[in-house]
């Protein structure tokens, strides 16, 4: 199955839906074309894969975002203020930059974001404890 048939359209009329797609890997939405606020309405706290395309110098540019613990809804308002900034971006210096971490300690605290809604506080606080003592001040500039 090619990736264009797991694209269904997103289509809200109070959100920017522009170039927004939901990538339906478990044919959650099989005869559907395009996706209206009640269907999205039906995920919640799933993982939910958004593409996002560009149409830039005549090509399609397409990058993937996604989401975790959050509802589709919220995953499509994300989505959209992400793809304005990429948008905004691809239009002033021609290319999407991707993230680069200067160091580990960067990267770590990504992670710790990511994943402050899917752990426990009690998990969180015991991990960020374990990185301080081992490794940020060992090899956490690297």
């Amino acid at each position: 199955m090619a990736l264009n048939d797991l694209l269904k359209k997103i289509s809200i009329p109070t959100i920017d839906c522009k170039g927004l797609y939901f990538k339906d890997i478990g044919n959650i939405f099989k005869n559907k074309k395009e996706l209206n606020k009640k269907d999205l309405e039906k995920l919640k706290y799933e993982n939910i894969d958004i593409v996002l395309k560009f149409n830039f110098r005549r090509k399609i540019i397409k990058r993937t975002i996604k989401f975790h613990n959050i509802t589709g809804l919220q995953a499509v308002k994300k989505a959209s203020i992400i793809r304005a900034k990429l948008k905004e971006e691809l239009e002033s210096k021609g290319t999407i930059q991707k993230n680069d971490f200067k160091s580990l300690n960067e990267l770590f605290k990504n992670y710790m974001t990511f994943k402050e809604r899917s752990l426990s506080k009690n998990t969180l606080y015991t991990n960020q404890k374990t990185y301080d003592k081992w490794i940020k001040n060992e090899i956490g500039h690297l």
